[in-house]
């Protein structure tokens, strides 16, 4: 059974449509629970039966690393905020975050989008932009809004289960 360990590596990657080699970062621990429930099996085994199961404790602390070493960051240079694409994208990303934390699974990014419209309903309106933007949509900037979201959201992880 392989079992994570941050140290082995470098592993190819791509990451923002560039190819590298890394080693494992704290969203792999994500990606090994998206593969134990999602896999499609076309030959083989089952991933259960090579990749170490993942905790709800272990995919938490993945995503408040993400947040630390990704998220927080942007909020003290947010930059890439500045494009309406990418709000789109973060204001997506902290729902699906949202999501996990309060239900211990992931979900699509629409399905956690409905989720947070139908549970917080401060940020509705901004979550509805979102799912509907588009590249033809130039005059909507949510750069402040999503900002809130993402320091919301931080807050939120760091909250008693």
């Amino acid at each position: 059974m392989y079992l994570y360990n941050p140290a082995n590596g470098p592993y190819p990657t791509v990451h923002e449509g560039k190819f590298y080699l890394a080693g494992h970062e704290s969203h792999w621990i994500i990606q090994r629970h998206l593969l134990l429930k999602n896999a499609v099996i076309v030959e083989g085994d089952e991933p259960s039966t090579f990749i170490a199961s993942v905790s709800v404790d272990d995919l938490h602390g993945a995503l408040r690393s993400f947040l630390d070493e990704w998220w927080i960051p942007m909020l003290e240079n947010p930059v890439k905020l500045d494009a309406q694409e990418y709000q789109a994208y973060a204001i997506l990303t902290m729902c699906r975050m949202l999501y996990t934390f309060e239900n211990d699974e992931i979900a699509s990014k629409p399905v956690s989008a409905h989720w947070v419209q139908e549970n917080f309903n401060e940020w509705r309106d901004l979550v509805k932009w979102a799912l509907q933007w588009n590249e033809d949509d130039k005059f909507a900037d949510k750069k402040n809004e999503t900002k809130a979201l993402m320091q919301f959201t931080v807050e939120f992880s760091k909250r008693e289960n």
